[in-house]
């Protein structure tokens, strides 16, 4: 992937399927970024991945996401859910009292 940049004077323009608007970069791709390097009114830059290492934050990975939230809270009914965002959402199923597993103190086989 190569980011590409339109720098002409138009409002927009639209190459192989792909509209360009103006010095707003676009992720694309390398075939498409060697044919576009050729033409006066657009810049190509190689993109560098970062190391695994420092793309990942491992906090993050564990958070559920939006999706998986709104379904804990429809199925806790929790009212107005669909418009909560994330960190309400998570207060809210955070408030709800905690529930007693009735296997918790089961015996294992």
């Amino acid at each position: 992937m190569k980011k590409i940049t339109f720098k002409g004077s138009n409002t927009s323009l639209t190459k192989y399927g792909i509209r360009f608007e103006p010095n707003k970069p676009l992720m694309i791709a390398d075939d498409i970024a060697e044919k576009l390097d050729q033409e006066e009114h657009f810049t190509v830059d190689e993109v560098h991945p970062e190391p695994a290492a420092a793309s990942h934050d491992d906090s993050k990975e564990d958070e559920p996401s939006l999706t998986k939230l709104k379904e804990q809270a429809k199925a806790e009914g929790i009212k107005g859910f669909s418009s909560m965002n994330k960190q309400e959402l998570t207060e809210a199923l955070a408030a709800l009292p905690q529930k007693d597993d009735p296997y918790a103190n089961a015996p294992t086989s």
